[in-house]
């Protein structure tokens, strides 16, 4: 019983939390090189801890035989900006990761394989495309074959490599397909992290200057939570489901919240947003069929990283 995480970065390490929290084994496999990151989120002697490559085939699947995982969460791949720059290999690790993820699932008799994907993925979120609707809902279009980015072919390309493999052999297959991630990290982290930068800058009273974001931002939290509901649903074992906030908030939206706590706000937003999504994800669907909404809007966000930033710097 329990469940093996791939991957020991930021979402790994909570969703391993909140696994345990829940009662439930949790162990952790990648190349846990940022240990002291993961500490800080997870009770590492409540989770066993494997060391290993997701392109190491055996080293994963002996992973899930001596942990006793009957399910695996595969949060293991390059982020979008490691992927334009190394497409090759980062391409290589989507994929063929995936695929040792699935092998084993097959051949150790997995429940199922929760996928940690992207809303990349939709055409809707590319620069010029519109959406159908006021929301992107899990039925709508992908990226085709002719668009530019990489990492979102990858992301889709894994997904189809699941859902085939899971009607073929008869295992679970649950893409969660991620918006633009946040909350407290203190590894290596995406372009989400200027969040917890701005909140950290205000805390010291520091002056910061940083690009817009106009994006849909999906805390950790919320994140490890739906992975779990995913991973141990009764209703649904096939499909695909937005893993979001359902809102769409800019940075200047940080600094807003900021004001209502801090009397001097030193950041400075650059007006030109470097990442911008106007549409965002329709959550009715995990609500139905996963029993999950999100918890975290964006004041809860910010107080709890002020909590965080607070205690961690001896600011309390």
């Amino acid at each position: 019983m329990g469940a093996l995480v791939t991957g020991t970065g930021g979402l790994g390490s909570y969703i391993a939390r909140h696994f345990i929290s829940q009662g439930i084994p949790c162990s952790l496999y990648g190349t846990a090189r940022q240990i002291d990151a993961i500490k800080q989120i997870v009770d590492v002697s409540k989770v066993m801890i494997f060391k290993g490559d997701i392109l190491d085939a055996n080293s994963l699947s002996n992973a899930v035989r001596e942990s006793g995982a009957d399910r695996i969460i595969h949060t293991a791949g390059p982020r979008a900006t490691q992927t334009r720059k190394d497409p090759k290999y980062c391409v290589r690790v989507h994929i063929e990761g995936t695929l040792n993820v699935l092998e084993v699932a097959r051949k150790a008799n997995l429940d199922r394989v929760v996928f940690s994907s992207s809303g990349s993925v939709y055409l809707a979120t590319k620069k010029g495309q519109q959406a159908k609707a006021s929301t992107i809902k899990e039925d709508d279009v992908l990226v085709p074959m002719d668009h530019e980015d990489v990492y979102a072919t990858a992301k889709v390309n894994c997904e189809y490599l699941g859902f085939n493999y899971a009607k073929t052999y008869g295992f679970g297959f649950m893409p969660l397909r991620i918006a633009h991630v946040y909350g407290y990290w203190p590894g290596d982290m995406g372009r989400g992290i200027v969040v917890s930068q701005i909140v950290r800058a205000c805390i010291m009273q520091e002056g910061l200057e940083v690009d817009e974001q106009l994006a849909e931002w999906a805390h950790y939290n919320d994140l490890a939570e739906e992975h779990f509901v995913a991973a141990y649903s009764q209703k649904i074992k096939l499909g695909a489901f937005n893993a979001g906030s359902g809102k769409i908030h800019s940075l200047n939206d940080v600094l807003t919240v900021l004001k209502r706590y801090f009397k001097t706000v030193k950041i400075k937003v650059n007006s030109e947003a470097k990442t911008s999504r106007s549409t965002p994800s329709d959550m009715s669907k995990a609500k139905e069929m996963l029993g999950f909404t999100p918890k975290y809007d964006l004041d809860r966000a910010v107080r709890e990283l002020i909590e965080i930033w607070k205690k961690n710097l001896g600011k309390i």
